[in-house]
């Protein structure tokens, strides 16, 4: 489901199609219906993103054999 951002109108041209891609696909969410595209990411701001898409698109394979591990797309 789209969120309109109550900043929309602040968010660069080029990007504003990528943003609202990550929103649509669950990656980013703002913050009380606000994006803030001029501001500054925190590392948890940073560490929710990477969660997202970590969790909505990416499967972490472990091969106990070699005992090692990578991240695949879903």
């Amino acid at each position: 489901k789209e969120v309109k951002f109550k900043d929309a109108s602040k968010i660069s041209g080029w990007a504003k199609k990528y943003v609202k891609q990550c929103q649509m696909a669950g990656i980013v969410n703002g913050d009380n219906g606000s994006f803030n595209p001029k501001g500054k990411a925190t590392r948890a701001e940073v560490a929710t993103v990477m969660y997202n898409f970590c969790e909505n698109y990416m499967t972490y394979i472990y091969d106990f054999e070699s005992q090692e591990g990578q991240f695949v797309a879903k």
